[in-house]
């Protein structure tokens, strides 16, 4: 029997047949060997499920009937994989490619850790020339993420980072019984900027390792296409970014983020509204009333954590 940790690599597929086969391409050239691929269907309406179940018949699956927001799909995952004994779980999205010696490489990172903190490297985008995620922070004014470039960018070393966004967050388990999962209330955008503050309001450490090692094709399950400078985002995008948005603000508003960044987030969906009826997006348009009137519904004690009792149960 394996001594070495059990990682479980958890990441959602919607309609996206060719970059999930090669995203899971990428994990299975890995040159760790303790692991497992749970892939969480989440309501794929063609037959890209079907399709990746025959070509990787060891992968666990999870299928749900609709779409039910990146969230709840990553906490679908994370359950699966507590009840199958991972000590690590990496939430990674389905349209990146990973280096074949990521999972080893967070696994000896986290070993020279004092004590359990979350892990992710650098970012590309999908050509590799430009980088995406590096160093991430929260601009606490504006309650949204950002990248601060680093100076040095030679050698491989550990910056601690207060954002590490659910593109690529490698978790230990003693993190998640501290924190639980994500909240289910955001659909899609900005869950990742809230577990992390719950991270960093706990004292967890969260560290970004300076190293090239997974390629994003940015939003490609949510671009429609793109032309010139414009990118046509689906509705569904829209959707969770204002609602997101609209959750952040109300969960922490008592705690400092509310003037600039109410003013921010007003600013920006006025954009939204004014830029889709000119453009007779009416798809989009409605996508972002939805999305306005479910975020301002949420309520700050509603179910913040949906896998706190799992954890409980699990560990």
């Amino acid at each position: 029997m394996s001594t070495s940790p059990f990682v479980s690599v958890i990441t959602i597929n919607w309609n996206s047949f060719i970059m999930t086969r090669e995203f899971l391409n990428s994990v299975l050239c890995q040159s760790y060997t303790n692991y497992e691929i749970i892939v969480v269907d989440n309501g794929s309406n063609d037959d890209s499920s079907q399709r990746l179940e025959e070509l990787f018949q060891d992968v666990s699956w999870i299928r749900n009937e609709k779409n039910t927001g990146f969230s709840r799909a990553c906490n679908q995952g994370i359950r699966l994989s507590l009840m199958h004994g991972a000590d690590f779980v990496l939430i990674v999205n389905n349209d990146t490619l990973i280096d074949p010696n990521l999972l080893s490489t967070f696994i000896n990172t986290s070993a020279n850790l004092k004590s359990p903190g979350v892990l992710t490297c650098n970012i590309l985008n999908g050509s590799g020339d430009k980088v995406w995620y590096s160093n991430g922070y929260l601009d606490k004014q504006l309650l949204e993420p950002r990248n601060r470039m680093l100076k040095d960018k030679s050698g491989e070393f550990l910056v601690e980072v207060t954002f590490i966004s659910a593109c690529c967050m490698f978790i230990p388990k003693a993190v998640l019984r501290i924190v639980g999962g994500f909240d289910e209330k955001f659909f899609l955008y900005y869950e990742d900027v809230d577990i992390c503050l719950r991270m960093v309001e706990k004292s967890i450490k969260l560290f970004c390792l300076n190293k090239n090692m997974v390629l994003h094709h940015i939003s490609s399950t949510t671009k429609t296409s793109q032309k010139k400078r414009i990118v046509n985002f689906k509705p569904e995008a829209y959707y969770g970014r204002v609602k997101g948005r609209i959750i952040l603000l109300k969960k922490y508003s008592a705690k400092g983020f509310n003037f600039v960044a109410s003013l921010y987030t007003a600013s920006k969906i006025i954009k939204y509204l004014l830029g889709f009826l000119v453009l007779m997006r009416f798809k989009a348009f409605l996508a972002v009333c939805n999305g306005i009137k479910e975020g301002f519904s949420y309520k700050a004690n509603d179910n913040m954590d949906a896998l706190t009792k799992i954890i409980d149960q699990k560990l």
